[in-house]
């Protein structure tokens, strides 16, 4: 089984990770947003879920303690436009959480 990266967010995200070559790209609004999450968090083959931060902070404290609770996928908050963005060491911090190990670079 080959693992997946996914985008799930607004326009602007959807549409600028497509043009990029995202291939597996879910479209959402804030009012179904948790669910969506919610379900790729369940697939198997996902392996890291992109998405936008605004949306991602606005999530249940049920659904954060899940999100928290698992190693796979990694879910990585990018901000929107004029947000501050995920620092780097957090970023290395959820992918080492998802893969056991530490990516050089």
């Amino acid at each position: 089984m080959k693992a997946r990266v996914v985008v799930l967010g607004d326009e602007p995200l959807v549409t600028g990770m497509r043009l990029a070559g995202m291939e597996h790209c879910y479209l959402a609004k804030e009012e179904d947003y948790e669910e969506k999450l919610s379900n790729l968090l369940k697939e198997k083959d996902v392996a890291v879920i992109i998405t936008n931060q605004s949306f991602f902070s606005n999530i249940s404290w049920r659904a954060k303690r899940l999100v928290d609770s698992l190693a796979y996928p990694v879910v990585v908050p990018l901000p929107d436009i004029g947000m501050e963005g995920v620092e780097e060491e957090e970023l290395k911090k959820l992918i080492k959480r998802a893969l056991g190990f530490e990516l050089s670079g």
